[in-house]
């Protein structure tokens, strides 16, 4: 009675535990999705995250604050904006990533849109222009729509630009990032934020040759409600409407599915960045708050995923449902079902003191797992299927027991090699080093058995109970042993035991350590010394097998032994995995190593699950094997294993559930019928890099045959192919084999490593091909190939034959050209020779200058006149001269007529910006005025704000002339005011009186001016001026129009002018200043395959064509001025200005003086020496233009006598200058005028102040506005109104020694004699 009482108590009590294991399962049964990161570890270059993206390849495409990133599963390619380099992103922060088609992409970034190219890994196209704000939209397809504030444009692919698309309907831009997308189609999906209208915009074509397509809107009604926000991908929208309701729509099939109401979500956890279908749930990621998932099982109940998210976008890969999350700071999260082959135990999860490897493994009747360790005893966990509780976890020593989560080490390790339940007691036997132990499930206990013999069996490796009484045990350094056990209340012990002893080749085999049972007499031994011992418990007898010398390959350290449902061992060694197969007696066995395609060959542990694999624990992962066609694959911290190397003896398949277990170095996995593995996904094979000689290179630029093939140009060349699965779940996993068709036999042997190195291969044509498996049932293989063409070197090809025979015909054609070339030059050098011997030069050239040579002696008078060393005698002897010299060619008509004065004046008028025409009219008036005109009936309306191009010194001369007119005429008031029509201007004279009449008739016709004013000097200069306005009125097309009425009126057209420069692309203008047609011809043919020579007959028309042309460089021949040479000097120092603006090389001779000579190369960019520099006349040009070559400088007419002081050579250094004598002239009368005051007023510190002026200047701003003071006090000086006292107070001088010091050191004289010297002048 009481051993059926206790039958029926223990079936009860496994019911219970079976009913509780099934619901545990249940309440778990839903699917387990995990986090991984893909962050700086796999290259991620920033983690702020902000747009991901994946491309028709399978590609991820990452946008970041640092550059876009392209991952392939395995390695990370950045692309960053580099304003060094061309076709690059315009900016590193990226907003959106988009197709655009197959090969290239849509990548907005902080300053715009960029088209990329995937296959050049460059930016194709940027700045489309699109004003304001705007939004891009594309489909996988590539068919883009952009909604700007400029209206709705589409992109044509053929054309390759944005089209507008001409409609009325208007869309708030603003709202256009969440409320529009494109669907799969090509239509353009809108809605209006405050309605629920539904706008589609279509096309015919995106692709069509011609812009003539039909444009198509349709608006229809889409929901009840207006809609607040809409989430779109793979046909399928998630929208929001006004009442935080949320909706599914099914494009395809045109179905709404109502979700929930989410405004307590919003209201919670703020903004939505993202709404994406998950399997049959719903999952919505906010801005801060992270991740929540609304469960379709539980009426969209909300399930908090991740709270400590900051999410920017969210993208879901239908083909391998993984969630992609861009956050903030945590670079990009993959969110995915829990795909895994095994569940892991980690002992640091139980407690961070334990640390011992796993050496031993079981399972027992009541769902609990034991597991011995290599230093921390044996540890109990209860229902280890359900979830593990540390405080429960038990840690079992001899006499002792501990809680894991709060365990503590023991002085004595105690190691653990095997567990075996007992067939016959309610316990299980425990070997280890210390021997055997035995733990009672009656009284929860481990008990060491006792063994008093002198021999005792220590380092037990495996156990085999024969009966309640018999143990067979095998040890690591006592041999094979058999033990009696005696069991008495409280204590067991070995009452008898026996060794067994084994010789192979005279030596004594005594290291063990697995053992498996065959029927019930025979047992296989596993040694480490020397292969297999099968022994016979009935008769005592042994048999070695030497698995090294059945095999000759070093495989007798035996680790691990199974037998398979077939009747084959499988035996794992140091070297690989050896399987036996018996045929009667005949034993036959087969070597599985790395050259069968076995991964590791050092197998701890082997296993059979229920498909008849062969599961091998090793020191690098976990191994599947397939017997039946010899496939391996291994798992090395993949596929959910997180064990990298198993342990010894630690194998085991638990009886009640299948469950394979294996342990390691840090824990344990048993692998689960009921974890699936990941779905199937065999995406296609991607060449995703080239390395040609060590070096890497673009792979598109070897593509041939629209990238169907590989094209390298070298013979023997060396090259690396990099090729990847994008594969973002299994990718750790896959495994490739490739060949090279025409240079390898046969297919290399799986592995992970996914690249192709091949070294000095010939020129040919071959095929590359790759393949790749995800598992060991895998036999149909995923195939990629691609053709390779290595072409003979250039240099010996045929075409290169043909080049080399051209090559020597031209070669022969150059030398004899050449020497015909040489031969002509050198008989025009003998020409040139003997013209410069002769001496003989025409005269008739110099005839033409003789007006020129009377001009240059006024500059030469002029300048005379500048010597302050002169007498007053002699100054006025100059000043009659200059008279005379001018009466001379200005009023006799035979020798000067108008168009020989017009050589003088300019005859193309240049500005560099418009001219403020009411400030030109006043300077001109202020100047009369402080001249002692009486301008009072002169009143001028012109516009302030009203400007035009023209020439500022025509305008001012016109003005001045015009106004002292008008002056002369008493009580006549004459309004002036200037007015544009038709793109000229018009100055417009009034008055009631006939002055402007006369002005007319006198600027109309030269001969109507009234003769009678030469007498004096300022009717002279009148004159002159006179001359000037008509001259200057005639070039420039001025047109004058005289009308009478109630006002009669006077009005003067003048044309806009401009700048003309040459065209880019041409050829720079060499202007060669030449009379002689002989030096014109060689000069222009040694010049003229690089530059254009544009040859001129005089000074004059040579400086009209700089101005006009902006030639490169001005080439004189002094030959012309010989006899003339300082009438040449005055001209070239008088035009300097103009002079500056191109290169300046003059030709000497030895007829032109040393004085001049030496003047000119001072003055020059370079020279040549005729006749002698002409054969090297090219170089002299090609360095003097493309050289290095001294600043130009400045001509400031504002400086006077100060230009030879102060040399500008910028536009910058010119204007501080004028800010500088500005401040000075204002602040001249201050005493404390200095460096210090004039920084402060142009806000510059005065060290900065000091040293700008000295790049400029040798002297110090003190010395220039001592120099300022002393000229100023010398004009003031000839005021007689003004004493001594009231100039140097002007000057801002209070001591009168110091004024009257530095004034005769300025001037060779007192203030007074200064005064009496110039008086009346």
């Amino acid at each position: 009675m009481f051993i059926l009482y206790f039958m029926k108590k223990r079936l009860f009590t496994s019911i219970i535990i079976l009913i509780s294991t099934l619901v545990c399962r249940a309440v778990d049964g839903r699917d387990v999705c995990l986090f991984s990161k893909i962050d700086y570890q796999q290259g991620l270059s920033n983690s702020a995250v902000l747009c991901l993206f994946q491309d028709n390849s399978e590609l991820m495409w990452f946008g970041t604050y640092d550059g876009v990133n392209c991952f392939d599963g395995k390695d990370m390619e950045i692309y960053r904006s580099d304003f060094e380099k061309q076709k690059t992103l315009s900016n590193n922060v990226i907003h959106s990533i988009q197709q655009a088609d197959s090969n290239c992409l849509w990548i907005t970034t902080h300053l715009g849109l960029n088209r990329f190219s995937r296959a050049s890994r460059q930016v194709v196209m940027s700045n489309y222009g699109f004003a304001g704000n705007y939004f891009l939209h594309s489909n996988s397809r590539g068919d883009t729509w952009v909604v700007s504030e400029d209206g709705i444009y589409y992109y044509n692919t053929f054309h390759r630009k944005f089209i507008p698309f001409k409609t009325s309907t208007t869309l708030v831009v603003d709202d256009m990032d969440r409320l529009a997308f494109v669907a799969d189609d090509g239509v353009l999906w809108a809605f209006q934020k405050n309605t629920g209208k539904l706008y589609q915009f279509s096309v015919d074509s995106f692709d069509q040759d011609t812009l003539l397509v039909r444009p198509t809107v349709s608006i229809s009604p889409f929901h009840s409600k207006s809609i607040d926000n809409v989430f779109y991908q793979s046909g399928i929208i998630c929208f929001i409407d006004s009442d935080q309701d949320l909706f599914v729509y099914d494009i395809l099939r045109k179905s709404k599915i109502y979700i929930r109401n989410i405004y307590s979500l919003v209201d919670k956890y703020g903004d939505i960045k993202g709404i994406v279908p998950f399997y049959e749930d719903i999952i919505m990621g906010f801005r801060t708050s992270g991740l929540i998932r609304l469960r379709a099982s539980h009426k969209y109940e909300t399930e908090i995923i991740d709270r400590n998210i900051r999410i920017y976008d969210l993208y879901r890969d239908s083909r391998q449902g993984i969630l992609w999350i861009a956050s903030d700071g945590q670079s990009v999260l993959m969110y995915a079902k829990k795909y895994s082959i095994a569940t892991n135990i980690m002992l640091n999860d139980l407690s961070a003191n334990l640390s011992g490897q796993v050496r031993s493994l079981m399972t027992d009747k009541y769902g609990g797992l034991w597991f011995g360790t290599k230093g921390d005893g044996l540890l109990h966990i209860p229902n280890y299927q359900n979830r593990i509780d540390a405080t429960k976890v038990v840690v079992y020593s001899p006499g002792d027991k501990q809680i894991a989560s709060s365990y503590e080490k023991c002085d004595r390790e105690f190691q653990i090699y095997k567990l075996k339940q007992s067939r016959y007691t309610n316990g299980f036997w425990a070997g280890g080093d210390l021997g055997l132990a035995y733990y009672s499930y009656t009284d929860d206990r481990l008990n060491q058995v006792e063994d008093s013999s002198p021999d005792p069996a220590i380092h037990i490796h495996d156990i085999y109970e024969e009966n309640d009484s018999v143990l067979y045990v095998v040890t690591a350094a006592a041999g094979f042993r058999k033990l009696w056990i005696e069991k008495t209340p409280g204590n067991i012990r070995i009452m008898n035991q026996k060794r067994y002893r084994f010789f192979h080749e005279q030596r004594e085999i005594t290291m063990f350590y697995p053992m498996l049972s065959e029927g019930d007499s025979i047992l296989w031994l596993g040694s480490r010394e020397k292969g297999l011992i099968r022994f016979d418990k009935r008769t005592e007898e042994y048999q070695v097998i030497s698995l090294k010398e059945m095999l000759h390959k070093s495989v007798d350290d035996v680790l691990s032994m199974q037998r398979a449902k077939d009747g084959r061992i499988y035996i794992g060694t140091t070297s690989g995995l050896v399987s036996l197969s018996f045929q009667g007696e005949k034993i036959d066995a087969t070597f599985i190593g790395r050259e069968q395609g076995l991964l590791n060959d050092m197998i701890h542990g082997i296993l059979e699950d229920a498909n008849g694999l062969l599961w091998l624990g090793t020191n690098r992962g976990l191994i599947k094997y397939n017997p039946k066609n010899g496939a391996s694959h291994a798992y090395y911290y993949s596929a959910g294993v997180q064990i990298g190397e198993f342990s010894d003896d630690a194998y085991y398949r638990c009886p009640y559930t299948g469950h394979l277990f294996f342990g390691g170095i840090n824990g344990l996995l048993y692998l689960d019928k009921q974890v699936s593995d990941a779905p199937e996904y065999y995406p296609n094979i991607l060449l995703r890099a080239l390395n040609l000689g060590g070096t890497k290179v673009n792979l598109n630029d070897y593509y041939v045959n629209d990238g169907k093939a590989l094209k390298f140009c070298d013979a023997h060349i060396s090259f690396t192919l990099s090729f990847v699965v994008p594969d973002f779940l299994s990718g750790s996993s896959i495994e490739y084999s490739y060949k090279l068709d025409g240079c390898d036999e046969d297919w290399t042997s799986f592995s992970g490593m996914n690249e192709a190195s091949y070294m000095d291969v010939p020129a040919g044509d071959y095929i590359f091909k790759v393949r790749y498996k995800k598992d060991v049932f895998d036999t149909e293989y995923k195939y990629f190939s691609i053709p390779i063409y290595i072409l003979v070197p250039w240099y010996r090809s045929m075409i290169a034959y043909i080049f080399y025979f051209s090559l020597f015909f031209m070669l022969i054609g150059c030398v004899v050209y050449l020497l015909r070339k040489k031969y002509l030059c050198d008989r025009m050098m003998k020409c040139l020779l003997a013209i410069e011997n002769s001496q003989e030069y025409s005269l008739a050239a110099c005839c033409g200058r003789d007006s020129i040579l009377r001009m240059t002696q006024i500059y030469s008078s002029c300048d005379q006149l500048r010597a302050e060393n002169l007498s007053y005698e002699q100054r006025c002897e100059k000043i009659e001269l200059i008279r005379e010299t001018v009466m001379i060619d200005l009023f006799n008509p035979e020798i000067l007529c108008e168009e020989n004065y017009g050589q003088f004046l300019p005859d193309h008028f240049v500005v560099s910006g418009c001219m403020c025409i009411s400030e030109i009219s006043s300077k001109v008036l202020c100047l009369l005025m402080k001249q002692g005109v009486n301008m009072s009936q002169v009143k001028s309306v012109i516009p302030d704000t009203f400007t035009f191009p023209v020439y500022k010194n025509m305008l001012h001369g016109i003005f001045y002339y015009c106004y002292f007119y008008i002056a002369q005429a008493k009580d006549v008031e004459v309004t002036i005011n200037a007015v544009e029509k038709d793109g000229k201007m018009q100055l417009l004279f009034s008055t009631q009186g006939d002055v402007l009449a006369e002005l007319y008739n006198g600027l109309s016709d030269f001969s109507c001016m009234n003769m009678e004013m030469r007498d004096t000097d300022k009717d002279f200069g009148m004159w002159i001026l006179f001359r000037f306005v008509c001259s200057a009125l005639k070039r420039l097309h001025a047109t004058l129009d005289y009308a009478k009425g109630n006002e009669n009126c006077l009005s003067i057209t003048l044309e806009s002018v401009g700048l003309v420069e040459p065209r880019e692309g041409e050829k720079k203008i060499i202007l060669l200043l030449e009379d002689r047609e002989e030096i014109v011809w060689l000069i222009s043919d040694l010049l003229s395959d690089e530059y254009h020579v544009h040859p001129v007959g005089n000074l004059q028309i040579a400086f009209k064509e700089i101005d006009r042309l902006s030639p490169a460089l001005l080439l004189v021949d002094m030959t012309m001025y010989a006899q003339s040479e300082n009438a040449f000097m005055e001209y070239i120092s008088k035009h300097c200005n103009l002079l500056s603006k191109t290169v300046f090389i003059p030709m000497l001779t030895w007829k032109v003086s040393s004085t001049i000579q030496k003047e000119l190369i001072l003055l020059s960019d370079s020279y040549a020496v005729l006749p002698y520099d002409i054969p090297f006349l090219k170089e002299v040009v090609h360095k003097a233009i493309y050289g290095k070559k001294e600043p130009k400088r400045i001509y400031m007419e504002d400086l006077g006598d100060w230009a030879k002081e102060i040399v500008c050579t910028t536009n910058e250094q010119a204007d501080f200058i004028r800010r500088f004598l500005l401040i000075v002239e204002q602040n001249l009368d201050r005493e404390d005028l200095g460096s210090s005051l004039i920084a402060d007023r142009m806000a510059m510190s005065p060290r900065q102040l000091y040293r700008k002026f000295k790049e400029i200047s040798n002297m110090s701003p003190s010395d220039l506005i001592k120099i300022y003071r002393m000229e100023k006090a010398a004009r003031l000086l000839l005021n007689d109104e003004l004493s001594i006292q009231d100039v140097i107070n002007d000057v801002g001088i209070a001591s009168r020694s110091y004024f009257y010091k530095e004034f005769t050191r300025r001037f060779d004289m007192t203030p007074g004699d200064y005064r009496e010297r110039h008086k009346g002048k």
